[in-house]
């Protein structure tokens, strides 16, 4: 560090202050001008009002698209209570469909309409022309 250490008593006369007339002629002719004063630093107001409006934009996107995505979970949830409740409904029918396609049921079912039972069944064998079939010897008992 560089200080300068502070000036002691001047053991020097003091000069007085000279008459216009004793002032040499360079000074004399330096005008003293009117300086300008520095341009105001510009507001930061409108930069950190446009900040505020998109972050204030950005938080009401969000907030809208949170209560979209809220809104279709719940509609989805919806529709996938409907369906179990169809699928629940199809597999009942389904089960129905099993039960009156059985052979005892469409049994029961053809005597109820009144129909009756073929008699003996006959089968020709295309090739040799043979007539096979005929009543079993279960039948016949």
């Amino acid at each position: 560090m560089s200080a300068q250490p502070l000036p002691g008593p001047s053991r020097t006369p003091r000069r007085r202050a000279a008459a216009p007339s004793q002032v040499p002629a360079a000074r004399r002719s330096t005008r003293l001008t009117v300086v300008p004063s520095p341009v105001p630093a510009r507001s930061r107001a409108p930069f950190v009002a446009v900040l505020a409006l998109i972050l204030l934009g950005a938080l009401a996107t969000v907030l809208v698209l949170n209560i979209r995505m809220a809104e279709a979970a719940y509609a989805l949830h919806d529709r996938q209570m409907d369906l179990a409740l169809v699928e629940e409904s199809v597999a009942a029918l389904q089960i129905e469909l099993d039960a009156a396609g059985s052979p005892a049921a469409l049994d029961e079912r053809a005597q109820e309409l009144g129909m009756t039972r073929p008699g003996t069944t006959y089968f020709i064998e295309l090739g040799t022309g043979e007539i096979t079939g005929g009543p079993t010897e279960e039948e016949n008992s």
